[in-house]
């Protein structure tokens, strides 16, 4: 005659689930909570401390951007006007889900291989087309021929200044050269 085994000694399946979820799912909300809790202690200070500036406290335009962020390692970047190449903006789904963007401004000395995006990004601003706008305009009156790429730039000749005795010193200048290069081509 087999042997029947009686179901006390075999745990049901439920019973086994129940035996380690328990215990499982403690320690997975402990070590959850070794990282959850910093990042929710340090990200209100760390966006309290994140400034963007183009214009000075005066009113007045500065000739540069200015971003400072940082709790614990404080960082400060001043880009001036004249080493600005690219300025896009930039909103995803999540951004315009609480309607916001951001500005993203390349330099000429940053740009390269080893560097990945751009050089400032001013992240997180309800009106971030206008910031963008207002540093486009702004570039415009820094630089004088300042263009976006998309406008039609004709290239203007400016005369040569013509002072007295100085065509004739030229026109002897360029004889001598000639003279010395026909006689090195007849040397060979």
């Amino acid at each position: 005659m087999a042997a029947s085994a009686e179901p006390e000694q075999y745990p049901s399946a439920v019973q086994l689930i129940n035996a380690w979820i328990g215990p499982v799912s403690f320690w997975a909300i402990v070590l959850n909570m070794i990282w959850l809790i910093p990042l929710l202690i340090y990200t209100p200070p760390y966006f309290r401390s994140i400034e963007f500036s183009v214009k000075a406290e005066t009113g007045e335009t500065m000739p540069e951007v200015y971003v400072k962020k940082g709790v614990i390692t404080v960082t400060r970047k001043h880009v001036p006007f004249r080493t600005i190449t690219n300025i896009s903006s930039r909103a995803g789904p999540f951004d315009r889900l609480f309607n916001i963007g951001s500005v993203h401004i390349e330099t000429a000395g940053y740009s390269g291989s080893q560097q990945k995006g751009p050089e400032v990004k001013l992240e997180g601003i309800v009106f971030y087309e206008e910031v963008r706008d207002f540093i486009l305009n702004e570039l415009r009156k820094f630089k004088a021929p300042y263009v976006t790429g998309t406008e039609v730039v004709h290239p203007t000749e400016e005369p040569v200044p013509r002072m007295e005795g100085l065509d004739d010193e030229i026109l002897t200048t360029l004889r001598e050269i000639r003279d010395i290069l026909k006689n090195q081509k007849t040397r060979r």
